[in-house]
């Protein structure tokens, strides 16, 4: 669920350390599946959580990688492509608030249409 340098390369983006961080994660493996990975980085603002997800791919310069805000449900979420591949799972909705960052798969390749389970999980969010 979580890239053995994903941590480390959020924890550079952001300019704090590991230790400064909490992670967790959850998923459903039955189809339909969802995973939720949270960081939490205390004093970040939800603006810089999610820049600096998107700078820690390693793909923010790629042509394909063009952030777009969505609505689902009451929640305005990130919807960021990270391949040009069709993979649900390199796609994600990013939420963030009070120096959580939420990662929310799989995504849409319109950003639109998520799976209900992805709906429920992204309005179960703070």
């Amino acid at each position: 669920m979580i890239c053995p340098a994903e941590v480390g390369n959020l924890a550079k983006a952001l300019g704090v350390t590991v230790a400064d961080m909490d992670v967790a994660g959850a998923y459903v493996r039955e189809a339909p599946a969802v995973v939720v990975l949270a960081f939490r980085i205390p004093g970040q603002k939800p603006d810089a959580l999610v820049e600096g997800r998107i700078r820690a791919s390693g793909r923010a310069d790629e042509p394909q990688v063009v952030p777009a805000k969505v609505k689902i449900g009451d929640k305005t979420v990130t919807w960021v492509n990270y391949s040009l591949f069709d993979n649900d799972y390199e796609r994600e909705y990013l939420y963030a608030i009070d120096g959580i960052l939420f990662s929310i798969r799989p995504a849409p390749a319109d950003g639109m249409t998520p799976e209900p389970l992805v709906e429920k999980a992204i309005a179960a969010l703070p």
